[in-house]
């Protein structure tokens, strides 16, 4: 699976999942007004190596495919619409990590990521400006696969050159192989 193909799942994991009606998922940083209260916010903290990647042996056309096991850290805000105590968001958040469970959770993903653990789940509810902002946030904790081609290219004709030698050193004879 490529990176931006797991970006599209997470950000469909929120839309069905947060309880917020309409596409109201956004990613943090982007160049553009954010949406009317409610919605979330996603943002990934960090992505780092789980273990080693595996390298698998090329196809006949001499293509292989590396597969990168990797930790990342997706931290999901939820922004309430008009609620003082911020337990609307909290909400989102708490539907969000219920979901990892369901049967349609693990269809959506089918597989090509595991959920590890929600790491936090904070209420961020405060003032800003004149107005009174309900937020939440969840840091969760994912393992995913990432994929890339490698185009290593097909050995067609192979000529080895040697000599079989005693322990002294001496030639025995001269060994010329061609595959």
């Amino acid at each position: 699976m490529q990176f931006f193909d797991l970006l599209a799942l997470y950000k469909k994991w929120c839309d069905d999942f947060g309880g917020i009606a309409g596409d109201k998922t956004i990613w943090e940083h982007q160049n553009m007004p954010r949406p009317a209260r409610p919605y979330i916010s996603l943002m990934i903290n960090s992505i780092t190596q789980y273990g080693f990647n595996e390298v698998r042996p090329p196809n006949n056309l001499g293509i292989s495919k590396i597969v990168a096991q990797s930790r990342l850290i997706l931290r999901v805000n939820s922004y309430a619409k008009n609620d003082e105590a911020g337990l609307d968001a909290m909400e989102a958040l708490e539907r969000l990590k219920l979901s990892v469970s369901s049967y349609a959770f693990q269809n959506l993903f089918n597989e090509k990521v595991s959920f590890m653990a929600v790491i936090s789940n904070s209420n961020l509810s405060q003032i800003i400006n004149t107005g009174f902002e309900g937020r939440a946030s969840m840091d969760t904790n994912w393992l995913i696969a990432t994929t890339m081609d490698d185009d290593v290219g097909i050995i067609d004709h192979v000529i080895a050159t040697g000599a079989i030698v005693d322990y002294n050193n001496n030639t025995i004879e001269n060994v010329n192989i061609e595959v």
